[in-house]
């Protein structure tokens, strides 16, 4: 029986070591799922809001893509190619900015640890 300072007891330390070992391993995929989900919402909304030209429109609206190749480190990005898209973002001293990014960016970090604590305590609760 282990006993930290806070009174924490530990009753069956194998059990509880091989829970905590299927805990990091099952959670972590969860959370590497939930950062992909995200990443796809935040790109779709991004394209939703992105400008369109009148004349051969929807070079940005279908230039942004989900980046998870870090996602082992959990970090996933949502890119373009587009070499304008800041310019169309952010204005530039002759055109007014058209956020589009930041936006979808802003609306989806509201849920985004709500989705990761219920994960992380759903994962607890399995046997």
């Amino acid at each position: 029986m282990a006993k930290n300072k806070s009174g924490f007891e530990i009753v069956n330390v194998k059990e509880f070591t091989n829970k905590l070992a299927k805990f990091n391993k099952f959670t972590s995929k969860g959370v590497k799922d939930r950062l992909r989900e995200r990443g796809l919402m935040i790109e779709a909304e991004a394209r939703e809001n992105a400008p369109v030209a009148p004349v051969d429109g929807g070079t940005l609206k279908a230039g942004y893509h989900v980046n998870d190749t870090n996602i082992n480190d959990f970090e996933i990005s949502v890119e373009t190619e587009v070499f304008y898209a800041p310019f169309v973002e952010l204005g530039t001293s002759k055109m007014n900015a058209q956020p589009h990014l930041e936006p979808a960016l802003i609306n989806n970090k509201k849920g985004f640890f709500a989705s990761i604590e219920k994960t992380v305590k759903d994962e607890w609760k399995k046997p």
